[in-house]
């Protein structure tokens, strides 16, 4: 199920025209929020998204 939200949410992300340098921070801000969503799993919090867009890990 995720996997399937995630390629559509890409194929969208891709179709929208964003420059190059957006699509990778917000391709990882839609892939954290699907999986999230779909496992009913705790959203990340603001810190957290952004060490997700620097590509930091704070565990």
């Amino acid at each position: 199920m995720s996997g399937a939200l995630i390629v559509v949410a890409l194929l969208a992300l891709a179709r929208a025209g964003l420059p190059e340098v957006a699509t990778g921070p917000i391709a990882a801000l839609v892939i954290t929020a699907v999986v999230a969503g779909v496992h009913r799993g705790r959203l990340p919090g603001f810190h957290d998204l952004i060490d997700i867009v620097r590509g930091a890990d704070r565990r």
